[in-house]
């Protein structure tokens, strides 16, 4: 063989390992840019993915602040409609004091009080009410501070009954409240 075969032939193989090798770079290259785009997807997807749970987590609580809010304000309405209920029966219990049934109920509450007061007390009450709820042991007094109802006394002074229905209405309020609560839509 001759020295120019042997030349070109070195030269060829030369040639055959250098396109070898760029060729495994070329691969390598590709290789390293496609994880490193994969990387970069990743790296994206995690992050837009961590924006959209703090996004969602923003929603969460200003939504959650809404209907906390819209709800205080259902309760606050409902409550002022209650308390508006409850003024309007303050405002009619002087008329309610004549009816015979609340007469007997406030005569049936005064026989049981005197009880506690050792049978003779001191008792006012509005004008309509004295002959209703005459009782031995008792003396009335006509007072029109006490238009719904009667207080008795006891004739030492040391306690005072209070069977208003103004009292009754107070006293059974947190009840009726319950009661009109639950009649009244969401």
């Amino acid at each position: 063989m001759a020295l120019s075969d042997l030349i070109a032939r070195l030269e060829r193989d030369a040639q055959a390992r250098l396109d070898d090798v760029a060729r495994r770079t070329r691969e390598e290259i590709e290789q390293i840019e496609a994880q490193a785009g994969r990387a970069s997807a990743q790296r994206r997807d995690a992050e837009l993915a961590a924006r959209r749970t703090r996004r969602q987590a923003a929603l969460d609580r200003e939504l959650a602040a809404a209907r906390a809010k819209a709800r205080g304000e259902v309760l606050r309405a409902r409550q002022t409609l209650i308390d508006r209920i409850f003024e309007r029966a303050r405002a009619l219990l002087p008329t309610r004091a004549t009816a015979p049934e609340v007469r007997e109920a406030i005569a049936g509450r005064v026989s049981r009080s005197l009880s506690y007061l050792g049978g003779a007390a001191r008792g006012r009450c509005s004008a309509e009410l004295t002959g209703a709820l005459t009782r031995p042991g008792v003396a009335w007094e006509a007072d029109a501070k006490v238009p719904a109802g009667a207080l008795l006394e006891a004739l030492d002074g040391s306690v005072t009954i209070d069977l208003t229905l103004e009292r009754a209405l107070e006293s059974g309020r947190a009840e009726l409240a319950i009661g009109l609560a639950k009649e009244l839509p969401p």
